[in-house]
């Protein structure tokens, strides 16, 4: 049916198809594409003659773009958060100590008894101030103090608009914007009571627990097992126990 022989050739023979095949691409003159190419390209659009625009020459000397005052929250101005800050009760006595100017100190009667905010002079040492609005740095990155009001908003916004993630990825992405006393433990809580994760879970397997083999009568139930003994005269050492 086809008019060929099949030779065997040796591996250090068979040069030819291993050569083709390292043979290195040749690179053209002019491998840019030029405004006549690019013309002649679109032409070929199948497009509506109506939707067809020509192409216009231009140069682009500058491009100017404005970074948002807020990664997770766009739609807040800094002059609200520096009213949400103010009217937090657990940024009050930081913002005092702040404004003075002072390091609050064991023994000061002006210290808080309020746990978070105690949490929160803890780590006074990173605070830092932009714009009238207090920061903390962690990481290389600085993370707004995030009053009370927005931390629901932010917990959505960083588990149920981003794939209902698991307690570590939501937590990471929290700590790269924003900081609060017990986040860590509010974004446990809150993913472990999300309900869409909680009916996206596969409810465990319950196994039939291990009982006994009960026979009924004899030679009912057997168990087989090879073993290898100690040769004997006849030169036999394999057995075979049943039980």
């Amino acid at each position: 049916m086809f008019d060929f022989d099949v030779l065997y050739k040796p591996a250090r023979l068979n040069q030819a198809a291993d050569a083709l095949s390292r043979r290195p691409r040749t690179t053209s003159s002019n491998p840019l594409i030029t405004h006549s190419d690019f013309v002649s390209v679109a032409k070929l659009s199948i497009l509506p003659t109506e939707l067809q625009h020509t192409t216009v020459d231009c140069e682009l000397n500058a491009i100017t773009c404005e970074t948002s005052e807020c990664l997770t929250f766009s739609s807040y101005s800094k002059d609200q958060f520096r009213e949400f800050q103010l009217k937090d009760p657990e940024f009050f006595s930081p913002r005092k100590f702040w404004n003075e100017g002072r390091k609050p100190v064991a023994g000061d009667d002006n210290l808080p008894n309020d746990p978070e905010t105690k949490l929160l002079l803890r780590e006074w040492d990173k605070l830092l101030e932009k714009e009238e609005l207090l920061y903390r740095s962690c990481d290389g990155n600085d993370q707004l103090l995030l009053p009370k009001v927005l931390r629901s908003e932010v917990l959505s916004a960083c588990h149920d608009d981003t794939g209902h993630q698991g307690h570590k990825r939501t937590i990471a992405l929290v700590k790269t914007r924003c900081y609060w006393p017990k986040f860590a433990k509010d974004v446990t809580e809150y993913c472990d009571q999300c309900d869409r994760c909680t009916r996206a879970k596969i409810p465990p397997k319950i196994r039939e627990p291990l009982r006994h083999m009960m026979a009924s009568r004899p030679n009912e139930l057997l168990a087989i097992d090879f073993t290898l003994i100690e040769r004997d005269a006849c030169g036999k050492e394999n057995a075979l126990i049943v039980v």
